[in-house]
């Protein structure tokens, strides 16, 4: 591991990206983007439900093609620590963001470029592709909180939207393409300004925005907290407070087709008072975002990143929480018995289940982890009619948080029915320990997980990627991405922590992101391959 490269990460990352790879000029297809696309995955799960649970006809692949698997093509992105974009992939190209701001269509079997455009700014969030008026177009959110509608072929603005006004407001969530409209969650960065002890915290308020897809237009727009932001009291340095703020939307919204309902899970608040609304899921009417049901979990979190270090937690409220905000989509799923249920994991390590027909009554809880900041459950799970896969963070900070219970970091089998552990897998640590916690490389499941035929795809904190046997949780293959790489412009990254979107698996292939450094990482190994396997030619 490259300590230097780590640190450098870790310092900046929050500032700016890592100038520490320049990229050459990248080859252009010979050809264009003319012809119709056939859909492999859009979005941050492939259905609306974000089930990450797939068969041999979507993927391609199952358990035992794995080891089969080389390296087809890389493409290195410039400029970058984190590459955390999750693609759009079609039977012609490969539509992905970057840290940069850039969009890039890149060819699914070689990896030459179609077409760049340039958002305003950093593009997290997954691409979603669709056929608007028969318009192909792509869709995805920037962290300046626009959302923007790009034409798939030609790489065309369509239309680009400013979803809040907040100077704070992010679009992390991935957007989700529905039945023309597209739902964007707004997120904010204004609670990493609380540690400045002179910032007035805080006054974003989180927010569900339904766009005309063709238009971009705004249809509706929910508010997740409902009371007014006011001013409250003075911290020690007599700069003034405000309140309710906070209960972002860091996830994917899930939509229930059935009931015509869209379900959305909330963060914290960053400051007092606290409201019902945080730690929540919460059940919106699909064409008017009317407020059906709400579900919270964790009640009076209010937490911001000033209460992490002493000497700067002038904006700490007293009694602070946990941070036990929802990252992870809820996902919706049809059990064995015919019965819809709401999952729900939180940073907390609780794994809820809900019934989506009783206003989100918890059916039952189970602890799987001890919670964090980062995890307990962080960006998201799998289900099927029958069981749930839970991939477990619970990383440790250092000198910063103190825990009582043991770290419980791992994969995770249950009964969907009960809730009962079939298997427990510890996550592996596949890296040097610097100082005596393993700055750079870390041994948590924080990424999200996809399930396919026979195994468990999920990607490590330290940068593998592991295959678990689905019936025992064994692991039956690995690639460690954390190799360096080298794409058909002659560009050489470095891979590295494997986190946020999920692996895809799909038309054979595994495509995903190796990278994830900065200081929000807390250590996590800078990266900036996205990486592309396939089956060894015979």
């Amino acid at each position: 591991m490259n300590l230097f490269k780590a640190l450098s990460a870790t310092i900046l990352g929050l500032f700016l990206p890592l100038a520490a790879w320049a990229q050459s000029p990248y080859p252009l297809c010979e050809n264009q983007l003319n012809a119709d696309f056939n859909i492999l995955s859009s979005g941050w799960s492939r259905d609306v439900k974000q089930q990450q649970f797939y068969n041999k006809q979507q993927t391609g692949l199952d358990a035992n093609d794995l080891p089969a698997l080389e390296e087809s093509w890389s493409f290195v992105f410039d400029d970058a620590v984190h590459p955390r974009s999750a693609p759009a992939i079609t039977d012609l190209a490969v539509f992905i963001g970057s840290e940069s701001g850039l969009v890039y269509a890149l060819d699914t079997d070689t990896g030459c470029e179609y077409w760049r455009f340039q958002a305003e700014k950093e593009v997290r969030t997954a691409i979603s592709i669709g056929k608007i008026d028969g318009r192909w177009a792509i869709f995805f959110g920037d962290q300046a909180a626009n959302a923007y509608s790009v034409d798939a072929k030609t790489g065309q603005l369509i239309w680009k939207k400013s979803v809040h006004a907040h100077p704070y407001a992010v679009i992390t969530g991935s957007p989700v393409l529905y039945s023309q409209q597209l739902f964007v969650p707004v997120s904010s960065m204004e609670v990493k300004q609380a540690i400045n002890p002179f910032y007035p915290c805080c006054t974003f308020q989180g927010a569900l925005v339904a766009l005309d897809a063709k238009t971009g237009t705004v249809n509706w727009q929910f508010n997740t907290i409902e009371e007014a932001n006011k001013a409250s009291y003075r911290n020690v340095v007599y700069q003034q407070q405000y309140g309710p703020s906070g209960v972002a939307i860091w996830s994917a919204p899930t939509i229930d087709i059935k009931r015509q309902r869209i379900y959305i899970g909330t963060g914290q608040h960053y400051n007092a008072p606290a409201t019902n609304s945080s730690d929540a899921i919460i059940a919106l009417e699909l064409h008017t975002g009317k407020k059906i049901w709400m579900q919270q979990t964790v009640s009076g979190d209010i937490w911001n990143p000033s209460c992490l270090v002493q000497i700067l937690s002038a904006n700490c409220p007293d009694g602070a929480g946990n941070d036990y905000d929802f990252g992870a989509p809820p996902i919706l799923v049809t059990r064995a018995d015919g019965k819809d249920v709401i999952l729900a994991g939180q940073k907390s390590g609780m794994l809820y289940v809900m019934d989506a027909d009783r206003q989100g009554r918890i059916l039952w809880s189970k602890s799987l982890g001890r919670g964090g900041i980062l995890g307990g459950i962080h960006w998201g799970m799998a289900a099927s009619s029958e069981h749930v896969y839970v991939p477990v963070s619970d990383q440790f900070i250092p000198y910063l948080l103190e825990y009582d219970d043991s770290p419980k970091p791992g994969l995770n089998k249950l009964d969907l029915f009960s809730g009962e552990l079939i298997w427990h897998t510890p996550a592996f640590f596949n890296c040097e320990k610097i100082l005596g916690w393993g700055f750079g490389c870390r041994d948590g499941l924080s990424a999200a997980i996809t399930v396919i035929p026979g195994a468990v795809l999920a990607g490590g904190l330290d940068g593998v990627l592991r295959a678990y046997d689905d019936k025992t949780g064994n692991v039956i293959w690995q690639y460690d991405s954390k190799q360096d790489a080298t794409d058909i412009a002659g560009n050489t990254g470095e891979g590295g922590t494997l986190d946020a979107a999920a692996v895809i698996a799909t038309d054979g292939r595994l495509f995903f992101n190796s990278g994830y450094g900065g200081i929000m990482s807390v250590g996590g190994d800078a990266g900036n391959v996205f990486r592309v396997l396939k089956k060894k030619t015979e």
